[in-house]
């Protein structure tokens, strides 16, 4: 049994010698995710209300905060034994009950009750994971037992939610989401002796990244099929792709993750926190647009006005999250990752002023001005990076 059961292991600095990398289990764990999200996505797009919004807003922060729990543990503590591949299969059945759920048109109220018993399934799956940690690793009991504390607490309060009305259930999901994400926070002290994988944790998240990025060109596509071969269509289209693919450029050009070890001299450093979460709105974000291009497709732009505004704010939304993880990098060249943000957030407000004329416009020329947007971003990479480049011989000692 000794070989067939492997307890977890913190990693240690053997793993960022040699870069640290995903597993399998990760990256099939991912694509369920990506599932959820593309249902929740269709599920706002076809009817873009302002309660509507709330609604993606939070159910979708509810679904990366499941995603980001297990990511953080399966980051510092290295397991990939039956069980913990078991332990991930109840997660990912919560995660798949949370995408059938989201799939129904139904409102609200109709879903919630199996929104809730598949959350919970997400939080008894992790919390049998850190009870593993807490026995095995005995330096990292002081973390894990506060995160038993208010994961267990929040786990019992979405057990409580499954039973009571509505909308006392909606307020109790808000008072557990609550303190689930301020566990981690209260718990920085402590994070010091366990702390992030420098080459793992910024992979993770560059993973789930591009797959929803993919969701998006996916969408396109599917969009692009469903309306036939006109013309204006495939401008559409091919537009969109640019955008889709243009946003990946810039994110990846720019990607660094180092910062995400948290310094246990500087507790209140703000920098790990902010590129950490500062994700959670790019991914929406990214969502958005995705979702937003593959229902505008083809469609008549009067009727969607809606839609093109949610694709703009989609599209400003990515631009700024860009420039929040960018001021919040700890590599590269500080003068220069200041401009690249400032230029992000411009690119963010002219994203707005487009969306918010965009019923003047057709739809090949909304998302060609987006294209273009993005594709200014990209030109002003490339001189940034040469003009660095430049000037680095003149700066070596």
């Amino acid at each position: 049994m000794a070989t067939l059961w492997h307890p977890p292991a913190l990693r240690g600095a053997s793993h960022e010698a040699g870069g640290s990398a995903v597993s399998w289990t990760e990256l099939f764990y991912d694509l369920v995710f990506v599932v959820a999200i593309a249902n929740l996505g269709r599920r706002f797009v076809s009817e873009p209300t302002p309660a509507h919004a709330v609604e993606f807003v939070a159910l979708f922060g509810m679904l990366w905060w499941a995603w980001a729990s297990i990511t953080f543990l399966v980051d510092r503590y290295e397991s990939d034994d039956p069980l913990s591949r078991l332990l991930a299969v109840a997660q990912m059945l919560g995660v798949a009950g949370f995408a059938a759920a989201v799939a129904n048109p139904a409102d609200l109220e109709a879903i919630a009750v199996a929104l809730a018993v598949s959350y919970t399934v997400t939080r008894l799956a992790l919390i049998a994971m850190y009870v593993r940690v807490w026995r095995h690793i005995e330096v990292s009991r002081p973390l894990v037992g506060g995160y038993l504390r208010g994961f267990g607490t929040d786990a019992a309060l979405w057990i409580v939610s499954i039973v009571i009305p509505s909308p006392a259930r909606y307020a109790v999901w808000l008072l557990a989401m609550v303190i689930s994400l301020a566990t981690p926070w209260l718990m920085r002290r402590e994070q010091a002796r366990s702390p992030l994988s420098t080459s793992h944790l910024p992979e993770r998240f560059g993973l789930f990244t591009i797959l929803v990025l993919g969701e998006s060109v996916t969408a396109v596509v599917a969009g692009l099929h469903a309306e036939g071969t006109h013309a204006a269509t495939f401008l559409s289209a091919g537009a969109a792709f640019v955008v889709a693919t243009g946003l990946w450029w810039v994110y990846f050009d720019n990607f660094e993750g180092s910062v995400v070890r948290r310094d246990p001299n500087r507790r209140h450093d703000w920098r790990p926190t902010a590129w950490i979460y500062g994700h959670f709105p790019l991914v929406v974000s990214l969502t958005l647009v995705g979702d937003g291009m593959a229902h505008l497709i083809g469609s008549d732009i009067h009727q969607e006005h809606a839609l093109l505004l949610i694709c703009g704010m989609g599209f400003a939304g990515s631009l700024a999250a860009m420039a929040l993880i960018l001021m919040s990098t700890a590599g590269g060249v500080v003068a220069s990752r200041r401009r690249r943000a400032t230029v992000r957030m411009v690119g963010a407000l002219l994203a707005l002023a487009v969306a918010v004329g965009a019923s003047h416009l057709s739809l090949p020329v909304y998302l060609a001005a987006l294209a273009g947007l993005i594709a200014l971003q990209i030109i002003f990479d490339v001189i940034d990076g040469a003009r660095i480049r430049r000037a680095a011989p003149s700066q070596a000692p």
